[in-house]
């Protein structure tokens, strides 16, 4: 092998360790899901309540969490929590997807 070969060799085989190191840094965090889940929970709760008293006519609401479910938004993107919420009062019932940004406002999705 010459010496340009040795230093393209060399130059290749570092450059697939550097990806490699960074493919490593990134992982699934389970804990840091659950943090973000119980931190929007509460807004997205209060979303619920405050939607469910005016579509149902009541103001004796009891909220109830079904699903909540974490989503990754593009690289470097935002992060949401999907919450699907039922309330209930008055007799009536009504489901709503709620939708949370990280460190952001909850809406309603479709």
């Amino acid at each position: 092998m010459t010496m340009t070969q040795k230093m393209v060799f060399m130059v290749a085989l570092w450059m697939v360790a550097f990806n490699f190191n960074g493919c490593a840094i990134i992982k699934y965090d389970a804990e840091l899901d659950k943090k973000r889940l119980a931190d929007d929970l509460i807004p997205a709760e209060a979303l619920a309540h405050q939607l469910g008293q005016k579509d149902l006519g009541c103001s004796n609401i009891k909220t109830d969490e079904l699903s909540a479910k974490p989503k990754e938004g593009a690289p470097q993107g935002p992060v949401w929590s999907n919450f699907i919420i039922q309330v209930s009062g008055c007799g009536k019932v009504k489901t709503y997807k709620i939708q949370c940004e990280i460190e952001s406002a909850c809406f309603l999705a479709e």
